[in-house]
């Protein structure tokens, strides 16, 4: 699974800077704090769906330090229109993505000055041998 998260890194990534299941503890420690904006690309489940593909269900947070909301939502979008009836042919691996519902949710952030949103997605991925 570790080459799907590399998969969808690779989408975002040109979008906004993105990361697998956190922000990098060196990277914050190395630069005193969290750079925004990011966000985090975390699996929660990977269900077999038969024998050749697992259904696995993605969630990608989107965090802003900026005042307002545009910046977040702009970010969200974007992904979303990126990655939303998406498909990827790689050399060991095929992937569809579509949204799953609820999927885009707004969270509260324990810091007031932190915008959030969620974004999920139900991400097939097929082995290829």
């Amino acid at each position: 699974m570790l080459n799907m998260y590399d998969y969808l890194i690779e989408q975002i990534q040109p979008i906004v800077t993105c990361y697998s299941d956190e922000y990098p503890q060196d990277k914050q420690s190395a630069e005193g704090s969290k750079v925004y904006p990011y966000c985090t690309v975390l699996m929660y489940s990977a269900i077999p769906n038969n024998e050749y593909s697992n259904n696995n269900l993605v969630y990608i947070d989107v965090w802003s330090n900026q005042h307002g909301i545009e910046e977040v939502e702009t970010l969200t979008d974007q992904i979303y229109q990126k990655l939303n009836k998406t498909t990827i042919m790689k050399d060991d691996m095929f992937i569809q993505i579509s949204r799953y519902n609820p999927c885009r949710l707004n969270l509260n952030d324990p810091d007031i000055n932190l915008k959030r949103r969620q974004l999920r997605f139900l991400v097939k991925t097929y082995e290829i041998n």
